[in-house]
């Protein structure tokens, strides 16, 4: 876990710049946008987004 640059929401991973990245020497793919918070219920969801853009079942 390390600090990145923010990915597009609703978009897969992109390689952008990274702490692990710069760390390792080696350029790693990152989605930084896959959490959200529903303040109502107290709940946190993940988001990723597949390679083609399709959604993986939770």
């Amino acid at each position: 876990m390390g600090q990145t640059e923010a990915s597009p929401a609703n978009a897969p991973a992109a390689h952008l710049g990274s702490s692990y990245s710069d760390a390792m020497g080696l350029s790693q793919a990152v989605e930084s946008v896959i959490w959200s918070f529903d303040a109502v219920s107290g709940t946190l969801y993940a988001h990723w987004v597949n390679t083609d853009y399709s959604l993986p079942t939770t």
